[in-house]
């Protein structure tokens, strides 16, 4: 893999050893890169981290990927799929311990409860997947479409 980048890891990490050290003005970061850090500050700092602290996170967050994927064309989704993943997940860990109440997930989330119904069903087969693996030669159950 390490063909892949044109800059060997040593020069990365020397990079981020002295970056915190140097005050880059804004100015010289590209558009995007910079972009990128404020994003990344901004989620650090309303994390509870200082801003010193949250913008130095950030740089080396943004000056990695730019190590890593810097001069390829990224396109970044709205992550509409990870955020449905995060809230099915939220309801799981709610409801496993209690009563699933389609009814009342369906109105909180703006959902049918049909819909409730199967997310939950979709979340206990992940749990389940993940607490008691198949036996080795079995074949996983096919998945419906």
């Amino acid at each position: 893999m390490e063909d892949l980048f044109p800059i060997a890891d040593d020069e990365l990490d020397a990079l981020l050893a002295h970056h915190g050290e140097l005050d880059i003005p804004e100015h010289a970061w590209p558009g995007n890169l910079l972009k990128l850090v404020v994003v990344l500050a901004d989620g650090w700092e309303r994390r509870g981290k200082a801003e010193a602290e949250a913008k130095r996170l950030a740089e080396e967050a943004v000056l990695t990927m730019a190590h890593y994927i810097g001069g390829t064309q990224l396109y970044l989704p709205t992550g509409e799929d990870l955020k449905t993943a995060v809230r099915d997940a939220l309801i799981w860990r709610e409801y496993r311990a209690k009563p699933f109440n389609a009814d009342l997930v369906a109105r909180q989330i703006r959902i049918t409860p049909d819909h409730a119904r199967a997310l939950y069903k979709k979340q206990c087969d992940l749990y389940r997947a993940r607490v008691q693996p198949s036996l080795p030669g079995v074949p996983a159950p096919m998945k419906k479409r």
